[in-house]
């Protein structure tokens, strides 16, 4: 927050037979009035009885937005005010900084990978100084969507770290879900939307069972998705960055922006009138995104986005040097 705001007072036409008034009562009010997540500064509940110039101090809660000062004066019982307006700006941290408070590991590359592609890893719009915000209602550095409860704080619009702490929250949490999603066995009640892929071949050879007398094949078992590094890369897409996603963090990605990267196709085989697996497809459209809610190629344009992080090599173990004393004798 800046420190170096102060606000005057000045009385015109003060009556000269009149003591001036050596203080005077302050209000102060920084709002964000916007429909996506209004902010409030705390100052606004507070009155000050100070001399002009009245240096304002935001304290540790960072906000911006419309800054709104009121003094007040008593001349004859009656009060006499004046206002005026100004705006607290935000201005972009150096990427330099902000790479370093990911953290440093492959979550920290993604989710670098994933602001890039989000915001352009900016918190504040360049030319107002207001938080970014898109068509989404997606806000700030991680665009943390306001209408699904990603935000929890007001910090999270105008403070850039609680912004990229809440992005990483997310992003947990969304791996959290592809983690126990994926998790299948026969006991599973699947979501339709999972099982849509072949759905309609493997109840073709059931029925044709049951017409022979035999019994139905049973439930698949529902494969987790892949840890292995490149298991989430498709062939001949591009991954400049050598990210080399597994399954599980593509997932995850996809889930960061809404709906599910991958679907359960079910194999059959009409000559033997068997299952012959289950296996996971890349299809985000039966996972709920289209082209008009949501991005199907988000997952591309976030492994497309180059942010500058590295994950820092492991520190070499400290090698122990031998040393060695020649006596001579006397």
């Amino acid at each position: 927050m800046p420190t170096d705001v102060r606000a005057y007072a000045r009385l015109e036409g003060w009556p000269a037979d009149v003591a001036y008034p050596t203080t005077f009562s302050w209000h102060v009010y920084l709002d964000w009035e916007d429909k996506v997540y209004p902010t409030h500064h705390s100052i606004s509940a507070l009155k000050f009885e100070h001399p002009s110039p009245f240096p304002i101090n935001f304290g540790k809660e960072v906000r911006g937005g419309r800054l709104k000062v009121i003094a007040k004066a008593v001349l004859e019982g009656q009060e006499v005010l004046g206002t005026d307006l100004a705006e607290i700006r935000g201005v972009n941290p150096p990427r330099s900084a902000i790479l370093r408070s990911f953290p440093p590991n492959r979550v920290g590359l993604i989710a670098s990978k994933i602001a890039t592609a989000e915001s352009g890893m900016r918190q504040f719009d360049a030319i107002t100084g207001m938080p970014v915000v898109s068509r989404t209602s997606d806000v700030g550095m991680m665009q943390l969507n306001a209408p699904t409860g990603s935000i929890t704080s007001a910090d999270q619009i105008w403070d850039w770290r609680a912004n990229l702490r809440q992005g990483l929250e997310v992003l947990g949490d969304k791996r959290r879900v592809t983690v126990l999603a994926s998790r299948g066995n026969v006991n599973r009640q699947p979501d339709l939307r999972d099982i849509v892929l072949g759905y309609e071949d493997a109840a073709c050879v059931n029925y044709m069972r049951w017409y022979l007398g035999l019994t139905p094949n049973p439930p698949p078992v529902v494969p987790s998705l892949s840890t292995q590094p490149g298991s989430g890369i498709l062939p001949g897409e591009a991954d400049p960055d050598k990210t080399a996603l597994t399954q599980m963090e593509r997932d995850a990605i996809r889930r960061y922006n809404g709906g599910r990267e991958y679907a359960l196709a079910l194999v059959a085989d009409p000559l033997t009138l068997s299952l012959k697996g289950a296996e996971w497809q890349v299809d985000p459209t039966h996972g709920g995104v289209r082209a008009r809610s949501g991005d199907p190629n988000y997952v591309s344009h976030v492994l497309l986005a180059h942010s500058g992080f590295v994950i820092p090599k492991p520190a070499s173990p400290h090698k122990l040097k031998r040393h060695s004393r020649r006596h001579r004798r006397k």
